[in-house]
C-alpha cells in the first residue's frame, strides 16, 4: 500500500495511525510518504497512491472525507508562559522568536498574509523547511511556532509542546482523506481509512 500525507500530518499525526494499522495487518507492506499537497491529490486521482490525506480545497473527481478541521495555533513548550494561558493574543507574538517554515510553503505564505492583514510584524524569524525541526526546536524553549496544531481530541507526538488559540485566529483548512473510485480502492486502504477515522472522530 502506498499512501502520502502533507507535512504537518506526518509530523503530528502519522506515526500513531501506522503503528496501529501494522499492529493489526502484520503481512502489508507499506510505503508512506510526505509530498506536498498538490502532489498528493494527483498521486491519489492518478492511481500513484492507494490513498492521501490533504487539505482543500480539491477539485478533481475523489472520495474526500473529512478528518478534522486544521487551525494554525501557536506552539510553545510546556515551560514557556504562554503554555499556561487558554488564549493568547496575536499581538503578544510581536516581542518573541518565531519558528517558521521557509516561504516557498503555502502554509508559510497563508500565515504571511494573515500577519500582514492583522498589522503583526514578528521582531524576529528563524526559517526550517520541515515541521518536525520546528517542532524539536520549540520544544527547547528557545522560540516559538504558528502551525498547523492538533485537534483538541487528539494528543500531538511532541509531549514537550503544547498548542495553543490564537485571538484572532487565522483561517481553518479541511484536513480530508482522499480515496479513489469505491471500485479502485484497495482492502488495504479501507482498512487504514478506517483507522483514520477512528483517530480523529
Amino acid at each position: 500500500m502506498r499512501l502520502a500525507v502533507t507535512q504537518s500530518f506526518n509530523a503530528l499525526h502519522l506515526t500513531p495511525v501506522l503503528a496501529s494499522f501494522l499492529q493489526e495487518h502484520p503481512a502489508i507492506d507499506v510505503t508512506a510518504l510526505e509530498w506536498a499537497n498538490s502532489e498528493i491529490i494527483a498521486g491519489v486521482a492518478d492511481g500513484t497512491l492507494d490513498l492521501g490525506v490533504a487539505f482543500g480545497p480539491i477539485e478533481v473527481p475523489l472520495s474526500m472525507q473529512l478528518l478534522y478541521k486544521d487551525r494554525l495555533m501557536l506552539a510553545c513548550s510546556k515551560d514557556h508562559p504562554f503554555a499556561s494561558l487558554e488564549s493568547i493574543s496575536l499581538h503578544a507574538l510581536a516581542d518573541e522568536a518565531l519558528a517558521l517554515l521557509t516561504t516557498d510553503y503555502g502554509t508559510r505564505q497563508a500565515l504571511d498574509r494573515f500577519f500582514e492583514v492583522q498589522e503583526l510584524s514578528p521582531h524576529r524569524i528563524i526559517e526550517l523547511n520541515t515541521f518536525a525541526s520546528i517542532l524539536k526546536l520549540v520544544e527547547t524553549g528557545l522560540c516559538i511556532s504558528v502551525m498547523p496544531g492538533s485537534p483538541i481530541d487528539a494528543t500531538p507526538a511532541q509531549s514537550g509542546v503544547v498548542f495553543r488559540q490564537l485571538d484572532p485566529a487565522p483561517p481553518i483548512r479541511d484536513i480530508q482523506l482522499l480515496l479513489p473510485s469505491t471500485a479502485a480502492r484497495s482492502p488495504a486502504a479501507v482498512a487504514f481509512g478506517n483507522i483514520l477515522r477512528d483517530r480523529f472522530r
